[in-house]
């Protein structure tokens, strides 16, 4: 896998909630479980993101609200 996936299982190792924001919710439900496996944080979520689509853009968005986001990798 790549970068992103170390970044997200590197922050899920200190304990960070982390959200997996994916295109494939299959492959981030996969790379969701393997995190958890490996750091035992549970705190790991899976969202459905298509950069490519404003409409999918939008709906993270909204469902996300104001929650604060303190790290972003893309």
């Amino acid at each position: 896998m790549g970068i992103g996936l170390e970044v997200a299982r590197k922050l899920a190792g200190f304990n960070a909630n982390v959200t997996l924001a994916c295109r494939n919710l299959e492959k981030g439900e996969v790379a969701r479980a393997d995190i958890v496996a490996s750091t035992g944080n549970k705190n790991v979520a899976v969202a459905g993101l298509d950069t490519a689509s404003f409409a999918s853009v939008k709906a993270f968005a909204s469902a996300w609200g104001d929650k604060p986001i303190d790290i972003l990798v893309k």
